[in-house]
């Protein structure tokens, strides 16, 4: 599934965003955790992570503002101002390493589009670039086959 995160702040694979958000959750020194399906996710306490929160919605801020990125949903909400400016800073000050530096940075610079903008970030799920991607990765890895063609077709119809 694709993913576009407003004020040009990420536009990519949910896997890839959730990949980040791992990484980060690492940097920042925050345990990592495979589940069953053998899914890496970040260890956080959930039990306390409302419905609200996974859809960016805080009452009160939590105490490290990367919570906001971490229980956030992968395909819809937002991130108000006043949480994207505490977490471009928070952001800031951790050390990426170079396979994430622009991922990170394009982050930042999203986020303080936002703020200034006095705008929320949306996140927003894109079926027609998941279809798009998902033709282009299985041409790309030559197994473009019959099932595939039927699958990204049916796809493209619930799209439209």
């Amino acid at each position: 599934m694709s993913l576009k995160i407003s004020h040009g702040a990420f536009d990519g694979l949910c896997s890839e965003f959730h990949d980040w958000r791992c990484a980060i959750a690492e940097m920042a020194g925050y345990a990592t955790e495979e589940d069953d399906c053998e899914m890496v996710n970040i260890a956080l306490d959930w039990d306390t992570i409302t419905d609200d929160n996974i859809r960016g919605v805080w009452i009160t801020p939590p105490g490290d503002p990367l919570h906001v990125i971490f229980a956030h949903s992968d395909v819809q909400g937002k991130i108000a101002p006043t949480d994207a400016l505490r977490l471009a800073d928070r952001l800031s000050e951790l050390l990426i390493p170079a396979a994430w530096k622009d991922t990170t940075q394009k982050f930042i610079a999203g986020c303080r589009l936002a703020v200034w903008r006095n705008e929320p970030m949306q996140f927003e799920w894109d079926p027609a670039t998941t279809v798009h991607r998902l033709l282009m990765d299985h041409m790309r890895d030559n197994l473009f086959t019959d099932v595939v063609r039927e699958q990204v077709h049916i796809a493209s119809l619930t799209v439209h």
